[in-house]
């Protein structure tokens, strides 16, 4: 006569019990088992800090936002929130160390992120524009220009130099000549379709 098992908590096991613990209290010293607990913090921090998972908790955040947003519990909640995460904050020198660290290469890539479609030596000139002209006006103004410059570039003479009107003025007034565009459509021919000169006609 087989002798009935319990488990520590008092729950009766079953003949193909192995672990000598009921499945809760299994499960229980799986999740409680500090080498588990590590491996499974590294595996969601490694899905958070994905582009992907980034990517949907930020969706979740406009989400939460747009259906709660109006809620004053919901306003009060992050209020504390935003001050809990800035006192944990100040009190670890070891995170301020970090986003000290972080914060030129967060830097760049929030400037790529907007301004990546603008050639660096012109992005101080399109902040210029953007003061009296608002953002997409200013891009608006750089890319035309862009554009002009290109097309510029690809009818010029292959290894022509580019000379600004100010270089070409300076040419001028130091005694270089002005030449004529050279006229390089074929002439017409010097007879008709029918074969007959028109020198006769």
């Amino acid at each position: 006569m087989t002798t009935a098992r319990s488990c520590p908590c008092g729950t009766t096991l079953g003949p193909k019990n192995v672990s000598g613990t009921c499945r809760p209290c299994t499960a229980a010293r799986i999740f409680n088992d500090p080498a588990n607990r590590a491996r499974n913090r590294e595996k969601i921090c490694a899905t958070i800090r994905s582009p992907a998972g980034r990517e949907r908790r930020r969706q979740m955040a406009l989400r939460r936002h747009a259906e709660r947003g109006d809620d004053p519990t919901w306003q009060a909640y992050l209020t504390e929130q935003g001050k809990r995460l800035r006192a944990a904050y100040d009190a670890d020198p070891a995170a301020q160390a970090r986003n000290k660290a972080n914060r030129a290469a967060a830097g760049r890539a929030h400037t790529e992120r907007h301004l990546g479609w603008c050639p660096e030596e012109r992005r101080d000139e399109y902040r210029r524009l953007r003061k009296m002209y608002g953002a997409a006006g200013a891009r608006s103004l750089i890319e035309a220009d862009l554009r002009q410059k290109a097309k510029a570039a690809r009818h010029r003479a292959p290894g022509a130099p580019r000379l600004s009107f100010e270089e070409q003025q300076a040419r001028v007034a130091a005694g270089a000549g002005l030449v004529g565009k050279p006229d390089l459509r074929r002439a017409d021919p010097a007879f008709t379709l029918g074969g007959v000169a028109s020198a006769a006609l």
